[in-house]
């Protein structure tokens, strides 16, 4: 493992990493050919020439009395950059007949060799059919912010690599003193390099990096590097001097991978000749890439877009300033479009530039949309009259049609045909993403996106489209993820940073969400827009003054300068401002600001679309036969949503009852069980209310942190034999109490209590019920108040979390089975607590799996409509009897049964995981995470997922986020430290594990977990240390047999990781459940008694799976 290790990290510029794991290799496998050839080159990667030479030597000195492959050997001086030695290595390997040669099509460490034409004659002597062009391109040392943004959101889409050549044009350097005049010369470097650019980007055969993404270059001195960041085959790089009237302009073609140059050429040329120059230019380079152009390319190459060279040169200066992407360098840039079509009228890249700038300004709302999309729509139909093959010109007008006259139909019209004219131009496939995207076509939109940023993955504007994707596709955790790389590499971009707020806000992440808003402010010029954004993240993070006092400012500037009533509208649905927020988006569409072309699918207005006059606004914008997107923002539904927080208790002044605790929680926990009954109510699990017990936050604050529209608070005084509550339900958005009522009863009619409050309670949310709706309600689980006051007992003491609140509540269920035999709540909760028992490894599965099964299957008997008594039994069958068919079909008909029953979702996530279902199991544990989003236990089985997943990048964002926001939830622990060894963090691993024994304490099952970390790391002794402490307590208490085969595995020790897994089977360990998906145990997979204990296990195949 440390060898594979090494080479990884070797080629992903991590040298440090790279030598201290082959030196892991070296003293776990010894000295040898094999090991000190990866040793050397990762000591020749790090440039530590000396240390790698010495390597050699010593395996020089080896060779007489063992074999040295002259394979392994070529790759050390490949990091050397000895070629030579290289070549002349793999050449001994192929006399030899040296079977390592067979790796040589794909391994990246021959990459720098691919394009010597010795080393194609090698590949074709070894009869390797591997597509050279289909390879990845290699990395030279820790990537650049753009290359890792583009390898990390290839991750997340899988998209395949293109086979096309791809090219980038880095701007041309200046050489000499700068010149006068408003930009000088400088605009010279940028402007040919866009002109080539847009020239080279006619030939549909070669993919060209846009100009956006080449302008952080225009600096750098190497281009090998550039291309390396950029992701491409080939790169342009060159100079200009300006000698009087005269340009001197030098140019080199190279090829990323091996730097060799592949075209170079010097012109001297009048500036008034600078056409001509790219007319050379741009058909050299495409020649020497494509040797055999065909007419129509070559037509397309030679085509101008205009003939006067003063018009051409007003354009470079005018693309030069655009740019700059600032407001002061678009209105440079629009005076320049304008001076070009002052002296060429027919100048369709132009008008182009002119509809692009007045676009931005609407999207920005520095303008009112219903002007600057009709400028915008006028300029683009006349760039598209003078040259409707101008694929730009297309893409632009199809979006002007839909900012100014909703026109869907044209729209796609004209995006169809950019897309036809130039397929690899990123901005034609991102503007039709938004189209898209717009009209909730939510998987299309997203392939155009990914395709977009695979042309350009380094423009801050196309990695925030991806972002933009995901977040009105209520994709949150994806968007907070793809927006989080976006700051990491560009924190200045504001645009970047408001749209991070809302993807926050969304996901209930309100302080974050403010801190973004407040960087975009600061960072945006003082654009109304940005201060709107903090306006609405101030509001849903219940900061309402700041969100009033920003509103008045933004009124105050729309004294002096447009402010768009669509960002106002935001800022008053958070409020909770309904009436407010419809008025502003009437006005909205009443002034045709474009903005409202995403109210079909904008996330912030979820709480709005139950009104009518929503829908109609819909129809307004010709959209009415979109598909509306599945509402999954945490707390924004259709459907009513409702909290019933723990009563509070109010003691007698004589201090009596003061065993009356579990009324506040349990009676809370019996109305959730029955409300939930109501399929058209949300109800928050007892799990998400418990944190609310106390009086320290308000009914309302709960209420919005719990993200529903309603919330129940009350109040309970027990004195002798009478118990009074009072009760109000308010509504979160207005605060308004909408039903109040107080019951005074006799302490033994409790459970009449209990019917009359939640049959009101739904009366007064819903006034429609349904027959089996009322008659769910009604149903009682016990007719005993006795049986009924201690299953509330048990849920109190099992809703602290404990093992001795566990304990308690298992002897509150025995004893309210004891008093109604045909109570079926107990059962559920006794076959929970075993099953917790064996989750915990507190004490074997084999008995506790036994126990739950019987449980759960008496719960069933006595209640078929029970869903928590199915979820029980479903996973109580996959533990006891490893029956995945049967366990499924109970897991289902418990979500069947209450959609809304958040844990039983939960652990039908945890099923499908097992099975590798993981897009299913996300599926379901999202849903429960927007059903409960503040319970642990729900984030702990999304981290869960993601770790199983080996989406790493997703899990470590999503538990960092946990362990912030739980910092006593030992659990999220352990999923960190999972993930940091499974990345290579190990020195961070093993502390996230120590918190975990320090939050949980020291047991087995958190030790097996710190001395895995340890393990991965290399830590010998200290693992040693923690399995003698292990050892030690199973002579007390159980000790998982498959959690120990982690930790020898992860010592590389295969056959007592087996020995344990054997044992794990002979005992029924459950966790063998894992077996299929359990990434620590990757190691051990192709060995065939893995694939017997699959088989023990029932483990499904592929085939029966998909079935």
């Amino acid at each position: 493992s440390y060898v594979f290790l090494c080479i990884a990290l070797t080629h992903t510029g991590r040298y440090e990493e790279a030598i201290e794991a082959g030196h892991k290799a070296v003293e776990r496998l010894g000295r040898n050919p094999y090991t000190l050839t990866r040793l050397a080159s990762a000591y020749a990667a790090a440039g530590q020439r000396e240390q790698a030479l010495q390597l050699l030597e010593e395996m020089q000195a080896m060779s007489p009395e063992r074999y040295v492959s002259p394979n392994l050997l070529a790759t050390v001086y490949v990091h050397l950059k000895q070629y030579q030695d290289a070549l002349t290595e793999l050449e001994r390997a192929m006399e030899i007949h040296d079977a390592r040669i067979i790796w040589l099509g794909v391994d990246p460490q021959f990459d720098p060799l691919r394009a010597d034409p010795r080393f194609q004659e090698l590949l074709r002597r070894t009869n390797n059919p591997a597509p050279q062009s289909r390879l990845p391109k290699p990395t030279t040392g820790e990537a650049a912010s753009g290359r890792k943004f583009a390898a990390a959101t290839r991750r997340i889409t899988s998209e395949p690599r293109t086979g096309q050549k791809s090219l980038a044009v880095l701007p041309f350097k200046m050489i000499g003193p700068k010149t006068g005049g408003d930009t000088g010369d400088e605009y010279l470097g940028v402007g040919l390099a866009d002109a080539l650019i847009t020239r080279i980007s006619n030939v549909q055969r070669l993919i060209v990096r846009p100009t956006s993404s080449v302008l952080q270059y225009a600096e750098q001195g190497d281009p090998l590097s550039a291309g390396g960041e950029l992701d491409v085959d080939y790169i342009v790089d060159g100079n200009i001097r300006r000698v009087g009237s005269t340009l001197r302009v030098s140019a080199q073609l190279f090829s990323a991978s091996d730097g060799a140059t592949r075209w170079s050429a010097r012109f001297d040329e009048k500036l008034t000749d600078v056409l001509q120059l790219e007319d050379i230019l741009s058909a050299q380079i495409a020649g020497a890439l494509i040797p055999q152009l065909t007419g129509e390319e070559q037509e397309r190459l030679a085509k101008r877009g205009t003939n006067d060279p003063q018009a051409y040169e007003a354009y470079l200066r005018g693309r030069y300033h655009w740019h700059s992407l600032t407001e002061e360098g678009f209105a440079k840039a629009i005076q320049s479009y304008e001076r070009a079509i002052e002296l060429d009228p027919n100048y369709a890249q132009a008008y182009t530039g002119i509809a692009d700038y007045y676009i931005f300004l609407g999207i920005y709302c520095i303008m009112p949309f219903a002007e600057s999309s009709l400028l915008a729509k006028q300029a683009a139909q006349r760039a598209v009259e003078l040259d409707p093959e101008l694929a730009e010109a297309q893409a632009t007008l199809a979006f002007a049609l839909v900012s100014h006259d909703l026109d869907w139909a044209a729209a796609e019209e004209h995006h169809q045909l950019a897309l036809k004219l130039n397929p690899n131009s990123a901005t034609a496939h991102n503007w039709y993403g938004f189209r898209l995207l717009q009209e909730a076509r939510l998987d299309e939109s997203l392939a155009e996106m990914e395709r977009a940023l695979e042309l350009d993955p380094v423009t801050p504007l196309v990695k925030q489209s991806l972002a933009w994707c995901h977040y009105h596709s209520r994709r949150f955790e994806e968007a907070i993820a793809v927006h989080r790389r976006i700051i990491e590499s560009e924190p200045r971009f504001a645009w970047g940073r408001i749209t991070y707020s809302w993807a926050l806000i969304v996901a209930g992440q309100y302080a974050e969400a403010v801190a973004e808003a407040e960087k975009a402010v600061e960072f945006g010029s003082g654009n109304p827009m940005y201060l709107a954004g903090l306006g609405g993240a101030y509001a849903a993070a219940g900061r309402n003054a700041e969100a009033r006092e920003v509103l008045s400012r933004l009124h105050e500037m729309a004294t002096r300068q447009y402010v768009s009533p669509y960002f106002l509208a935001l800022i008053h649905c958070h409020l909770g401002e309904r009436e407010e927020a419809m008025l502003y988006l009437e006005e909205a569409l009443s002034i045709n600001d474009t903005w409202v072309v995403w109210l079909v699918v904008d996330p912030q207005l979820d709480t709005l679309r139950s009104d009518p006059r929503y829908e109609d606004y819909i129809r307004r914008i010709g959209l009415e036969r979109a598909a509306r997107p599945v509402i999954a923002r945490v707390g924004q539904s259709t459907e009513k949503s409702i909290a019933v927080l723990p009563f509070k208790l109010i003691q007698s002044a004589r201090g009596e009852n003061t065993d009356d605790n579990y009324l506040s929680v349990g009676l809370a926990d019996a109305l959730i069980t029955r409300l939930s009954n109501v399929r058209s109510l949300s109800v928050r699990p007892t799990s998400a209310i418990l944190r609310y017990g106390d009086e320290g936050t308000g009914a309302l604050n709960a209420g919005r942190e719990l993200g529903v529209n309603f919330v129940l608070d009350g109040r309970i005084k027990h004195v002798g034999e009478r118990i009074r509550i009072s009760l109000q339900l308010l509504n979160v958005q207005s605060g308004a109490s909408i039903w109040a009522h107080q019951f005074d009863e006799q302490f033994t009619d409790v459970l009449s209590l209990e019917d009359a409050i939640s049959e009101q309670l739904a009366r007064a949310l819903i006034s429609q019920l349904t027959q089996e709706e009322r008659s769910r309600l009604k149903k009682r689980g016990t007719d005993n108040p006795e049986a009924f006051e201690a299953y509330l007992r048990g849920r109190y003491y099992w809703n602290t979390f404990t093992v001795e609140g566990f304990a308690k509540a298992l002897l509150s269920y025995n004893r309210a089975v004891a008093l109604d035999p045909d109570y079926a709540l107990p059962y559920t909760g006794i076959a929970d607590y075993y099953t917790f028992l064996g989750v915990y490894a507190i004490l074997p599965f084999s008995e506790t799996s036994a126990a739950a099964k019987e449980a759960a299957l008496k719960a069933v008997a006595l209640d078929d409509e029970l869903p928590e008594a199915y979820s029980a039994l479903g996973i109580a069958t996959m533990l006891h009897d490893f029956d995945w068919k049967t366990a499924e079909g109970h897991l289902r008909r418990a979500v069947m049964l209450n959609p809304n029953y958040a844990m039983g979702r939960s652990w039908y996530c945890y099923f499908l995981g097992m099975l590798g279902r993981f897009d299913e199991a996300l599926a379901e544990v999202r849903r429960a995470y927007e059903i409960d989003p503040l319970t642990p236990i729900i984030q702990h089985t999304l981290n869960w997922t993601y770790y199983h997943a080996r989406r790493y990048d997703e899990a470590l964002a999503s538990t960092r986020r946990l362990v912030a926001n739980e910092p006593q939830y030992g659990l999220g622990y352990i999923i960190l430290c999972l993930v940091l060894w499974q990345t290579g963090q190990f020195a961070e691993a093993v502390a996230a594990g120590e918190s975990a024994v320090a939050l949980i304490g020291r047991s087995p099952y958190t030790l097996v977990w710190l001395a895995s970390a340890h393990a991965a790391a290399g830590h010998t002794e200290q693992v040693q240390r923690l399995l003698d402490e292990i050892r030690e307590m199973s002579e007390t208490r159980y000790v998982s047999p498959y959690l120990l085969s982690l930790v020898y595995c992860n010592l590389n020790d295969k056959e007592r990781a087996f020995q344990e897994l054997e044992r794990a089977w002979e005992i029924r360990d459950a966790r063998l459940v894992w077996l299929g998906v359990d990434p620590q145990l990757d190691p051990l997979r192709s060995d065939p008694r893995f694939t017997e204990l699959l088989r023990n296990i029932n483990f499904p195949t592929p085939e029966k799976n998909s079935s």
